[in-house]
């Protein structure tokens, strides 16, 4: 029976998950309840495990709903901040089709920090147009080899290794305030009151 061990253990081995080298993700910079006309914005994040020495650059597409959101703003993030984005203006750019509903940026450097990092890669404004849900979704705009690094010996190599994290959007009613439910109440209340009255009179 021991001898079928080692066996499970290989198979067990080779089922184990390995997390990608990127992970692309973001985060409202502005949380809180988004209605019809309420304008905010979204950050944007790679996180880069410790396999890449540097991470150069690459290409993101995001692409969201035109019937529920307009995107009034795309930047590529240019200086080094907490997170990190490093990205040289030079070779960083943001294209967007408001038609389509899609955005790419560009962004690269001359080098960047080595891997277990997180660095904003930019950030993209919208307006909230109609109420409803959806996400932002994201995806490698050229396929595989949209992002590249350095590998140990320093040769720019392709990272065909990326998962995306979408990011729920969700727009919903005004919400009306309490008072005004109370004084219509108290306008149907003496509606009625008025009329019993002018019954009595009758």
């Amino acid at each position: 029976m021991n001898k079928f061990v080692p066996l499970l253990a290989l198979l067990a081995l080779g089922t184990t998950t390995q997390a990608a080298q990127l992970t692309f993700h973001s985060e409202l910079s502005n949380p809180g309840a988004i209605t019809p006309g309420s304008e905010f914005s979204v950050n944007i994040f790679v996180d880069a495990d410790n396999t890449i020495r540097e991470l150069v650059g690459g290409k993101l597409r995001i692409q969201y709903e035109t019937n529920l959101l307009t995107a009034s703003d795309a930047r590529v993030a240019t200086e080094f901040t907490i997170p990190q984005g490093p990205w040289e203006t030079d070779f960083s750019s943001t294209t967007s089709d408001t038609a389509t509903g899609e955005i790419d940026m560009t962004f690269g450097a001359f080098g960047a920090p080595e891997g277990n990092q997180t660095l904003l890669i930019g950030t993209i404004d919208f307006i909230a147009e109609n109420v409803g849900s959806s996400s932002l979704r994201f995806s490698a705009a050229d396929g595989n080899g949209s992002f590249v690094g350095l590998d140990n010996g320093g040769i720019a190599t392709p990272f065909n290794d990326a998962a995306f994290e979408n990011q729920p959007i969700a727009v919903s009613a005004v919400p009306i305030p309490a008072a005004i439910w109370l004084f219509g109440s108290a306008v149907f209340g003496l509606g009625i009151v008025g009329n019993k009255r002018n019954q009595q009179k009758a």
